[in-house]
């Protein structure tokens, strides 16, 4: 595949693996955001070739991607796709409809990605119902990070029907799977960074993120700016979504973009392909306002799956002409309302200088018997701060898998 083809941001990684499996279908294609999606059928297992089928959907959708297709059986089938040692996104694309023989209610299935449970049960149906994203009807789209030992050669995929008594007929689908290769720590901790460099424990320590650890996407927000496609990613096809949806706005907030007139300046702890150029140009702020906003938190309410340990990542960038040293402004950070920074402050942070991109990581533990859980995340200005406002530029949070390997949560209720 032509890298040049898939990004075009400044700098971008260049993946050493990058497969876009068309599932069910029997012909490739190209989509217009540089994939090249080729037929699955070399890459199932021998057995799977035969006790699945593939199928049309039958009612279309307008959303570009492997969705016009499906894989499906009522039994096990499984993939294996040839990969070398190291991290790797993981993405599931699924269109819930029904196909031939199958109709959509019925879509019950496990999914195990190696030693990782990634759906268990999962009613497609019912996720693709409860999902009021935009433009996305009945598209369902997940995104983990795994990674492969020196010596694995291989990887498995295996989609397993949920057979039960009140579910006889339930089979396993997926239209489009895609396997691409990230940088060894981009998400995971670096083992020769100090303690400083490690994520913050919320409620006091630091702990890292092992690469035996399996994390979900839950959320990547462009915080103040506009989706960002993944063909504009720095060549690992990550979508950046815009942060409106999940914004609370008591009663204001004010995005900035500062367009390129600071140049960028990346550093070993935040590489150039962290994140696009853009997110680090447009920012989420409070606005001028200043006795207004002593009063209110900038919050965004992210749902998630109760009982799961959470990875929240914090992409912040100072571009601000007016903000010249550090002191001039500086804010409270809460998650879970627990304060995590007392003085945010992110010129202090790099030492002075405009335009450095500088992430902080924190990992959560949401308890509780909710299925879902609203995961908060609040900035406040400093009360001593020459400016009285906070700001973000992006916002990443991942689910890690619990102790026995799984990420699965809990179908969402049915519609009354």
């Amino acid at each position: 595949m032509c890298l040049s083809n898939l990004s075009i941001a400044e700098v971008i990684y260049y993946p050493d693996e990058l497969l876009s499996i068309n599932c069910g279908s029997s012909s490739n294609f190209s989509s217009r955001d540089g994939r090249n999606w080729t037929v699955d059928i070399n890459f199932l297992i021998a057995e799977s070739r035969v006790n699945s089928v593939a199928a049309p959907a039958l009612t279309p959708t307008t959303q570009e991607g492997p969705y016009t297709y499906a894989r499906l059986s009522r039994s096990q089938f499984t993939y294996s796709f040839p990969v070398t040692a190291g991290p790797k996104f993981l993405r599931l694309f699924f269109h819930s409809t029904s196909y031939h023989n199958f109709d959509r209610p019925n879509a019950y299935f496990s999914v195990k990605a190696g030693s990782y449970t990634l759906l268990r049960d999962f009613n497609a149906s019912l996720n693709a119902d409860a999902d009021d994203g935009p433009g996305q009807t009945d598209i369902l789209f997940r995104e983990y990070c795994i990674n492969l030992e020196d010596g694995q050669k291989q990887l498995n995929i295996t989609f397993i029907p949920s057979k039960t008594a009140q579910h006889p007929y339930s089979y396993a689908f997926i239209n489009g799977i895609e396997i691409v290769s990230m940088p060894p720590y981009l998400y995971y901790t670096n083992p020769d960074v100090d303690i400083s460099g490690e994520p913050q424990i919320v409620g006091g320590g630091t702990s890292t993120i092992e690469n035996n650890s399996a994390l979900e996407t839950m959320y990547r927000l462009n915080a103040g700016g506009r989706t960002i496609p993944s063909s504009e990613d720095t060549g690992m096809l990550r979508t950046w979504d815009a942060d409106d949806k999940y914004l609370t706005i008591k009663p204001t907030s004010l995005s900035v973009d500062y367009g390129k007139s600071t140049k960028l300046s990346f550093t070993a702890m935040v590489p150039n392909y962290t994140a696009p150029d853009e997110v680090y140009r447009t920012v989420r702020g409070m606005g001028t306002n200043f006795s207004v906003n002593m009063g209110f938190n900038l919050t965004w309410k992210l749902p998630v799956d109760s009982r799961f340990t959470y990875l929240f990542r914090l992409h912040f960038c100072q571009l601000d002409p007016q903000v010249t040293d550090a002191g001039d402004l500086e804010f409270y950070i809460y998650i879970e309302d627990q304060l995590v920074n007392d003085r945010a402050d992110v010129l202090f942070w790099t030492d002075n200088q405009k335009g450095v991109p500088v992430v902080r990581d924190y990992i959560v533990t949401i308890t509780g018997n909710q299925k879902k859980s609203n995961l908060s995340l609040k900035l406040h200005p400093h009360p001593q701060s020459m400016f009285k406002d906070a700001n973000i530029n992006a916002i990443e949070l991942f689910k890690m898998d619990d102790s026995t390997g799984n990420l699965a949560g809990p179908n969402p209720d049915p519609p009354l």
